[in-house]
């Protein structure tokens, strides 16, 4: 199982960058968006679902959100064949046109309420009221939690000493950075049971479901207003959870008690001591089971016999911890004065008390506070902050007062509006308009292996180089510098080319586009002699790619190419090319006769070019008239040339590979093949075919004009031994072939190595539509 969070990695600066996952490819236009499509798996694990959901957000899916244990739903990118994914058993795949509710409430685990969370998703932008405003401060008041420093080192020194926690693993804010990536939302519906007082609230299942869809579909309605944001949601839906008080009994002074019971009771391995150290220890155990980036906590107290739809002597409806790790909020949530609905009311203001969690600050004209506060990763001003400066109400911002659900987005106006102080402390915003978060706009590196700067004296090589995602810097002001964690998006794409031609992709050492660091290797098989530039790049996952990185590479040696070794009667022919640099080399030739080993010796020095040049290429021949037919040969061409490097003259001589020929026999005019010799014979004899060039005509069309060329093609060849009765006695050679001429050897033996006896027999050859024979006579 890969793990969806890379290791860690440095960036630029060399702070510390945590990995973030997502696809984060910029939106479709609207008309483009891709249709929504369900997936359902009954006899798949969570194990199976998270790997089809970590497969489908690398391969471009948006907005994947998953409802514990079986249920996915994403927009897929156009032309994703997803059964190249990973098999699941069992699974089904709906469009959202297919989607009804009795197929989504039958077997196999399949929810009727995630398609109520999209419809009600689509509702909040649909539904619309009367035009005029009512400021969320006028009857909705909330309460922001911040946690000292002192308390959050002392929980996390607590978590580490009990063994819940690694030294470096994440603190209580660290958990909701910003609102980009993987989130993790964990809503608990708890219910007392009594045990230790009154139960006056009972949960029933439409009120579960319009709870629970009302918090989702406000989460999800983020992903439609910023469809450049890589977000990905996990809902895990605890209902009725278990608790021996009554929730709406208490308020933030005392919901410690039944948030510490109901934590205790569903995770009874939870060593923390008190609700923020335990809800603490309780995510991090979930976001590292569903391997996200961000996870909190929303209780949600169920309030619909108590008064006012608030908690007991509460002045305020909802409270969230700023940066998490939880938020406490009622259901139903408070009065409903415009009368849109309970689930409507809710939605708003747990979208207003998530904002929160992702360090967004209140701005409306009671919450305490004055514009000159910053927050968040990116560090931006609450300039949209009301006040009543001499009863004349006014905020900061130069824009004058902007509509924003922190501030004064009326229940009725249901497009959830958030300004652009608000995304920024949230990290959702776009500021240059590039259809980028900000928060990613960081581009990669790329770090080679070795010097930058490399000699070679061979034509291959392997060039080793890292990929790096850099981090936006995180600035949060609320955090302490020390601890600050920056975080960055997975390397996605990489590309290189030789000497700025030939654009080429090329796949991490493991096969997987999955961290913020991926190590690479590229096999060139053939370098030109002299200087070389590879030049790579990388593509983070929301398309920012790095400049090119460049290695430079000086290869020392000949480039021998296109080498090639053929014989004509009494005759064997050498010729080779040289490409790119040759340094002035003078060119050696080498012979190994028939028993001699290396080195060989010199059969002739100072080899001159021909004057015949094809592109870049130098053209050599060298003819040996010293050749013995029937013999076999071996050459190779050495280059020897001197280099100043350093200071200090230095001897270099590359060679060619090792070629090898027959001396060919002469063959008469109008034949294929030559007489045997020997002739007569008594343990072998040798003949040599004439293969004639055989061509195809391939016809090229540019720009419209048909054209045609001859191209060769292997030739059919065949040669057999037959005797006096013309029965074949053996095949010597039966295919295709490129050379011009073949020496060929009988060791008289049938078909089946046996001897044959003394008498005539005959070779006949066939070639390219010509034949020929010849007689010949063993002697034993």
């Amino acid at each position: 199982m890969v793990a969806l969070l890379p290791p860690a990695a440095l960036d630029a600066s060399g702070e510390r960058a945590i990995g973030m996952v997502g696809a984060y490819a910029p939106a479709d236009p609207p008309d483009m968006r891709a249709p929504r499509t369900y997936f359902t798996a009954a006899a798949a694990s969570e194990e199976d679902m998270l790997e089809f959901r970590r497969e489908l957000i690398q391969n471009g899916a948006r907005n994947v959100n998953f409802f514990p244990p079986d249920v996915i739903v994403c927009e897929l990118p156009r032309g994703l064949d997803v059964s190249n994914l990973s098999k699941l058993p069992s699974v089904d795949r709906f469009a959202e046109s297919m989607v009804t509710p009795s197929l989504v409430s039958g077997t196999g685990g399949k929810k009727e309420w995630v398609r109520m969370c999209y419809q009600r998703m689509e509702e909040i932008y649909v539904v619309q009221k009367s035009p005029g405003i009512q400021l969320l401060g006028g009857d909705f008041k909330d309460v922001v939690l911040t946690t000292p420093q002192e308390k959050i080192d002392d929980i996390q020194m607590k978590l580490v000493a009990a063994g819940a926690m690694d030294e470096d693993d994440r603190n209580i804010k660290q958990n909701a950075e910003f609102l980009a990536g993987d989130v993790l939302v964990q809503l608990i519906f708890p219910e007392s049971n009594g045990q230790f007082e009154t139960q006056t609230e009972v949960w029933t299942a439409g009120q579960l479901a319009d709870a629970a869809s009302g918090a989702i579909a406000g989460m999800m309605s983020i992903q439609g207003q910023f469809s450049y944001l890589p977000l990905h949601y996990i809902f895990k839906n605890i209902k009725s959870a278990p608790t021996g008080y009554e929730p709406i009994q208490h308020n933030m002074d005392d919901n410690y008690v039944w948030i510490e019971d109901t934590l205790i009771r569903l995770d009874p391995s939870l060593v923390g001591d008190g609700h923020l150290q335990m809800t603490h220890e309780f995510n991090s155990k979930a976001r590292r089971a569903y391997r996200t980036d961000w996870v909190y906590t929303a209780f949600i107290a169920n309030s619909e016999n108590a008064p006012g739809h608030i908690f007991k002597d509460a002045w305020y409806t909802a409270y969230a911890n700023l940066g998490g790790p939880y938020l406490v909020q009622p259901f139903p949530a408070g009065s409903d004065p415009n009368a849109i609905g309970d689930w409507l009311v809710f939605s708003q203001i747990f979208e207003h008390e998530s904002g929160h969690i992702f360090w967004a600050l209140d701005e409306y004209l009671a919450a305490p506070g004055h514009c000159s506060a910053f927050a968040g990763y990116l560090r931006y001003q609450n300039l949209n902050k009301l006040s009543d400066a001499m009863g004349t109400i006014r905020n900061c911002a130069p824009e004058g007062i902007l509509d924003c659900l922190m501030q004064n987005a009326a229940r009725e106006r249901l497009g959830r509006p958030w300004c652009r102080y608000t995304q920024g402390q949230m990290g959702m915003i776009d500021d240059d308009g590039n259809s980028v978060a900000d928060i990613y706009q960081s581009k990669p590196v790329v770090t080679f292996a070795g010097a930058l700067v490399e000699t070679l004296t061979t034509s291959s090589t392997v060039v080793r180089f890292t990929g790096i995602s850099t981090a936006v810097p995180n600035q949060n002001p609320m955090q302490p510098g020390d601890g600050k964690r920056d975080y960055a998006a997975p390397l996605r794409e990489g590309r290189f080319n030789i000497n700025n031609a030939g654009i080429q992709m090329f796949d991490p050492l493991d096969g997987k586009w999955d961290s913020v660091e991926e190590e690479a290797a590229i096999r060139i098989a053939s370098l030109p002699t002299g200087l070389s530039t590879v030049n790579v790049k990388v593509k983070n996952a929301v398309g920012y790619w790095s400049d090119y990185f460049q290695k430079k590479i000086y290869h020392i040696g000949i480039n021998y190419a296109q080498c090639n070794i053929t014989t004509i009667p009494k005759k064997i022919l050498v010729e080779w090319n040289v490409v790119g640099e040759s340094f002035g080399a003078q060119f050696d030739v080498y012979r190994l006769d028939p028993g001699e080993s290396m080195p060989g010796h010199v059969v002739t020095t100072d080899v001159a070019p021909t004057g015949d040049r094809d592109g870049g290429y130098v053209h050599y021949r060298f003819i040996d008239n010293n050749v013995t037919p029937g013999e076999t040969y071996q050459y190779y061409v050495e280059g020897h040339f001197t280099l100043d490097i350093g200071g200090e003259e230095q001897y270099f001589n590359p060679k060619s590979d090792m070629f090898k020929q027959t001396a060919m026999y002469n063959i008469a005019a109008g034949n294929i093949v030559s007489t045997a010799a020997p002739n007569p014979f008594n343990e072998e004899t040798k003949v040599s075919v004439n293969v004639p060039e055989t061509y195809e005509t391939v016809a090229v069309n540019d720009g419209g004009v048909p054209s045609y060329y001859q191209k060769r093609q292997a030739t059919d060849v065949s040669v057999a031994v037959y005797d006096v009765l013309g029965r074949k006695i053996k095949t010597l050679l039966a295919g295709k072939e490129y050379v011009d001429v073949l020496t060929l050897t009988w060791d008289g033996t049938n078909a089946y190595n046996l001897p044959v006896p003394s008498g005539v027999y005959f070779i006949r050859a066939q070639a390219g539509g010509q034949s020929g024979v010849q007689k010949i006579l063993l002697l034993r």
